[in-house]
C-alpha cells in the first residue's frame, strides 16, 4: 500500500534538485548581504533550541548524550539543566544505555553480545536497526574485547553518505572513548568518511540527516567541506515552536528531539568556533569479567 507521504516525499525527490540549490543561493546571497543577521539569527535559534528542551519532561538518549558533551565542552552554559534531565532519564529507563552516563556502570554485555534481547520494534526506545547493534558493541567494545578488527564492522556500514556513514563517526567516537583500539586507527576510519558525507549534503533538503552530516564534519574538524549555507537553511528550518522537524511530512514538520539536539549543538559550535572534543578514553581492560547482579 502506498502511503500519501511517500508519494509527497517520492515528488521532492523529483523538484528538490532544481528547488533546492535556488533556494541556496537564495539564502547565500542574503547572508552574503548582511553578515552579522545571519549570526543574530543563529544565536536566536539556538535560544529557541534550549528553550524547546527545557519544556521536555523526558529527553531521550541520543539527545541527552549530545547535550550533555555541549554542556560540559563548555560552549553553552544554559544546558545545566540536562544534569537532572539525564538523572530523571536513569532513573525511568534503567539498562545498558546508562554507560554513556557512567562508564563504570556495572554491566555484563558478554552473555549478549549483539543485543538480541532488546529488539523491541514497539518500544520507544527503538532497538531494531543494525546500526543499534554497532553502537552497541562500540559502548562495550573493552568488556566485549574488540580490537582492531572491530574497525571492518564499524567501516561495514557506510552507505554512501546516509546514516550507517554518519555512524561511523558516532561509533567512532565511542570507540575513542570506550575500546583499546589503537586512537590513530580509529580516527583513520572516521576522516576517511568526510568526502561522501559532504557529497551527499550538497543539494539536499533540511531533516535529520542533512543536520547529522554537519555534524559529524564539525566534529572532523573538515569546515572545509561544509558549506555555509548548509548551516543557514538548517536554521531558517527551525518550526516555531522552536524545535527542529526530522522529516518532511505531508502534514508540515513536527519537532523531533534528535533532530533538535542536532541542530542545537550545531548552532553552538558555529557560534563559539569551537567543538566538542573528542572524548577522554575510559576503556577498561578486556574482556569483561562477569558482574554478580549487574543491571540489564
Amino acid at each position: 500500500m502506498i502511503r500519501p507521504g511517500d508519494l509527497y516525499r517520492a515528488a521532492l525527490a523529483v523538484t528538490d534538485p532544481v528547488t533546492i540549490p535556488i533556494g541556496n543561493a537564495r539564502l547565500a546571497a542574503r547572508a552574503k548581504a548582511d553578515p552579522q543577521a545571519v549570526r543574530d539569527r543563529r544565536a536566536a535559534a539556538l535560544t529557541r533550541g534550549i528553550e524547546w528542551f527545557k519544556q521536555q519532561r523526558m529527553i531521550e538518549v541520543s539527545g541527552l548524550m549530545l547535550l550533555q558533551a555541549t554542556y560540559e565542552a563548555g560552549l553553552d552554559n544554559r544546558l545545566s539543566f540536562i544534569e537532572d534531565a539525564i538523572a530523571r532519564y536513569r532513573a525511568e529507563n534503567p539498562g545498558f544505555r546508562e554507560r554513556l552516563f557512567d562508564p563504570s556502570f556495572a554491566y555484563d554485555p558478554t552473555q549478549d553480545p549483539y543485543g538480541l534481547r532488546y529488539r523491541d520494534e514497539n518500544s520507544w526506545q527503538v532497538f531494531e536497526h543494525p546500526l543499534d547493534t554497532i553502537m552497541r558493541r562500540c559502548l562495550y567494545s573493552d568488556r566485549l574485547g574488540l580490537g582492531a578488527e572491530f574497525l571492518e564492522e564499524l567501516k561495514s556500514l557506510e552507505d554512501g553518505g546516509g546514516y550507517g556513514t554518519t555512524h561511523a563517526i558516532v561509533g567512532g567516537r565511542l570507540l575513542l572513548r570506550f575500546s583499546n583500539i589503537e586512537a590513530g586507527a580509529i580516527r583513520a576510519v572516521m576522516q576517511e568518511t568526510a568526502p561522501r558525507i559532504a557529497a551527499a549534503n550538497r543539494g539536499a533538503r533540511h531533516g535529520d540527516l542533512f543536520a547529522e552530516r554537519i555534524l559529524v564534519l564539525q566534529w572532523l574538524g573538515r569546515d572545509d567541506l561544509i558549506d555555509p549555507v548548509w548551516i543557514e537553511r538548517m536554521t531558517v528550518a527551525q518550526l516555531d515552536d522552536g524545535g527542529w522537524g526530522g522529516k518532511p511530512l505531508l502534514r508540515g514538520p513536527v519537532a523531533n528531539q534528535h533532530t533538535t539536539a542536532i541542530a542545537v549543538t550545531v548552532l553552538a559550535q558555529d557560534l563559539t568556533g569551537r567543538i566538542v572534543p573528542e572524548p577522554d578514553r575510559v576503556a577498561e581492560p578486556a574482556p569483561y569479567p562477569q558482574v554478580q547482579g549487574a543491571s540489564a
